[in-house]
């Protein structure tokens, strides 16, 4: 099968791109091949651009006309380089990332009858308000949500990251009948226990094997909530076999570097910056604990959580608020630890919980491991979204 994987948007270090790349190795184990269509072109995997990242968010910034332009400028695009690229590719299906592809190869799916598979990883929509792009209820917010609308009616089938991003679709479209929800994958070549990493990596950063390492990997933005965990984490830092580790990047850096200096916890707290998603996985060997405090912002909350899954795989126990697509792929007690959002105070407690308690962590960590190997590996996610292809191509 020929697959064409299409996305708009700026390629950042972020869940979208995790889940193209792992999405890429998963079919092709099953002997599928894959093109990756952008803006930029095509390429086997969905490279990282993060410095055009930074250039655009201030360029779209409280501006909703440029935001509207670039949004249809990039549709135009990459339904040429898809006319194009076609007859020498020929692909079976388009595998839509965002709503905006379904417009974009509306004149490559008049032409050739390629049936296109919408995945929906959240709303773009929603999304746009939450960075101040666009504003709710305003004449640009109505255009999207329309194009979004009409997205959902025009894609051959629909494929939802979560229940939680099902219901958002059907909030905006009731009468839709054709979602599948198919949750996101993690990338076992990746995302494994590493003992020789995680002696290397606390060698690299001078942590000693005694010290208790709470990590958080991802965006830093509001909606991820670091600050949350930067302030529970202050009402622990009087252990100082203690220590907190942020990998990313983004707009909350610096808030964070504030409330660090403010609080004299230099020591303690490092921000490593965005590390490479071939490297991350070797950062995660260095934890003892992840922790994804996303909050929920007007509408918007997590779609999923792809970063819970890679701490499971990797086999360090999961502390996340429980809103979202969370509350759907932890389950309290079992694989992980689910606490309201924004309560610093139950944060730090069970953040000692695990530390205190080597027997929960064992029972969290392997029953975090058998979730992924049965529901979660990019065998297993690349399996099911075949059988959707191939129902869709017998059509």
């Amino acid at each position: 099968m020929k697959i064409c994987i299409c996305v708009n948007g700026r390629a950042h270090e972020g869940g979208v791109t995790s889940y193209i790349n792992s999405v890429c190795d998963g079919l092709r184990f099953l002997n599928s091949q894959i093109d990756v269509m952008t803006l930029f072109g095509i390429s086997q995997y969905r490279e990282t651009k993060n410095s055009i990242v930074e250039k655009t968010d201030k360029l779209l910034l409280g501006s909703p006309i440029k935001t509207i332009i670039l949004y249809f400028f990039s549709k135009i695009i990459i339904g040429l380089r898809l006319v194009f690229y076609y007859p020498i590719k020929r692909w079976n299906i388009i595998f839509a990332q965002d709503t905006s592809i379904v417009g974009a190869s509306r004149l490559l799916r008049f032409l050739f009858k390629i049936p296109l598979i919408l995945v929906v990883h959240g709303s773009v929509v929603l999304a746009l308000v939450h960075q101040k792009k666009i504003k709710k209820n305003g004449f640009i917010w109505k255009l999207m949500i329309n194009e979004e609308k009409k997205a959902y009616r025009k894609a051959k089938s629909i494929i939802a990251n979560s229940d939680h991003t099902k219901n958002h679709i059907l909030s905006l479209c009731p009468e839709i009948k054709n979602i599948a929800v198919v949750r996101n994958l993690v990338n076992e070549n990746i995302f494994y226990n590493d003992t020789k990493a995680k002696k290397d990596g606390r060698e690299k950063f001078k942590i000693s094997t005694d010290t208790f390492v709470v990590f958080f990997s991802g965006r830093l933005t509001e909606l991820k909530g670091p600050i949350y965990l930067l302030k529970s984490f202050e009402k622990i830092a009087n252990d100082k076999k203690i220590i907190l580790i942020y990998a990313g990047d983004g707009p909350e850096k610096i808030n964070l570097e504030k409330y660090i200096q403010e609080k004299k916890l230099n020591k303690q707290v490092k921000i490593l910056g965005n590390i490479p998603y071939e490297h991350i996985g070797k950062i995660y060997n260095i934890a003892d604990l992840l922790v994804v405090p996303s909050i929920t912002i007007g509408e918007v909350q997590e779609p999923l959580g792809i970063v819970a899954l890679e701490g499971m795989a990797i086999g360090i126990p999961v502390i996340a608020f429980s809103v979202g697509g969370l509350k759907e792929i932890i389950k309290d007690g079992y694989n992980g630890i689910l606490i309201p959002e924004k309560d610093i105070n139950k944060l730090a407690q069970s953040i000692l919980k695990i530390k205190k308690n080597p027997a929960l962590t064992q029972k969290l960590i392997q029953n975090g491991k058998k979730e992924i190997k049965k529901e979660y590996t990019t065998r297993v996610v690349a399996q099911r979204l075949i059988n959707i292809f191939q129902k869709i191509l017998s059509k």
